[in-house]
């Protein structure tokens, strides 16, 4: 397409470095991998690759999340066109082709970016928690389904509206050993997610505490139709605080961010486990 710069290509594995070598000059690809180790693989022949993790319910799903995390590393700008091509895990053939007008398309991701700018967020940090609990949704803890709830930002006034429900396995240890960018604080995440309650994270991406109980008064209004506890806990917290709030959902997997009050993202979800 003409003005457009960026081709985003979502494939499971490797593909040949030679075709992709003959693309024309101008053009740059990004491809949005989903295991770690192929990152290295396409950055050696000069492509650009960000890690999207996920299995979504729709090709169009995966490409929102994937743009949102190429933003998030840099390597979109907020606006312009980008052309989008997905191939269904397993599979050789494309089952969708994009174009998408970035200043116009996905409105709910430039808003998010736009709220992290505005308290003190980090995107990079924001990503993280929305990965760990993607796979929370897709493979549970040890194959058991696990429904929970990560608060990020405005963590005085969370802690303000919440309670301990029982120990913090967080207190004690130093800022830095409890922030999210480390892999085993990921792990553990993962791991407290079994607790009762939410898991409070600060700005800086350091987890505060966990099996925090977010105090909803008592006949409040659901905000969320249809919706349990935790997501009406999750609306809540986020309308009344302006904090984040991530929700995995333990019967289905399914993956909500609420802002404001309100459900975003909701297309980012995991199928039930088998």
């Amino acid at each position: 397409r003409q003005g457009a710069a960026e081709i985003l290509v979502l494939a499971a594995g490797r593909l040949p470095l030679a075709p992709l070598a003959r693309i024309p000059p101008g053009l740059q690809l990004i491809f949005g991998v989903a295991d770690e180790e192929l990152i290295p693989y396409y950055s050696r022949a000069g492509i650009l690759a960000v890690l999207s993790p996920g299995r979504f319910p729709s090709a169009v799903a995966r490409i929102q999340y994937a743009i949102f995390r190429a933003r998030a590393a840099g390597l979109l700008a907020p606006d312009g066109h980008v052309i989008c091509v997905s191939a269904p895990t397993g599979s050789k053939h494309l089952n969708a082709i994009m174009d998408v007008d970035l200043a116009r398309e996905f409105e709910e991701a430039s808003e998010l970016e736009r709220y992290l700018s505005r308290r003190g967020g980090r995107i990079d940090i924001f990503t993280t928690l929305l990965d760990v609990a993607i796979e929370i949704g897709m493979f549970g803890i040890e194959g058991r389904p696990v429904g929970t709830l990560f608060v990020y930002g405005s963590t005085v006034q969370v802690l303000r509206r919440s309670r301990q429900l029982t120990f913090n396995p967080y207190r004690g240890y130093s800022a830095r050993s409890r922030n999210v960018a480390a892999t085993e604080v990921q792990e553990s995440l993962k791991i407290f997610s079994q607790m009762d309650g939410a898991i409070v994270i600060d700005e800086d991406g350091t987890v505060v505490a966990a099996g925090r109980f977010l105090l909803v008064p008592p006949g409040e209004t659901p905000i969320v139709r249809g919706k349990g506890t935790r997501h009406q806990a999750a609306a809540f917290i986020s309308r009344e605080t302006g904090a984040l709030a991530i929700v995995v959902s333990e019967t289905a997997g399914r993956v909500t961010l609420f802002s404001d009050g309100k459900a975003v993202f909701t297309p980012l979800a995991s199928p039930p486990m088998s």
